[in-house]
């Protein structure tokens, strides 16, 4: 997020989910649903496969 100056609450936005989700999903708070996952990866330009074996 921050290579691309971007904010929770701006990819909240684009996203259509809660800047509270991307919080946890960064933060590793709650498990997040692999749709949305998959969003936030795809989005940041990372692995959605690697990230749900951290969340």
């Amino acid at each position: 997020m921050e290579r691309q100056n971007l904010s929770a609450r701006r990819l909240a936005a684009r996203l259509g989910v809660t800047k509270e989700t991307v919080l946890d999903f960064i933060h590793g708070r709650r498990k997040t649903q692999p749709a949305v996952r998959t969003l936030i990866c795809r989005e940041l330009g990372l692995d959605s496969v690697k990230s749900s074996d951290a969340a």
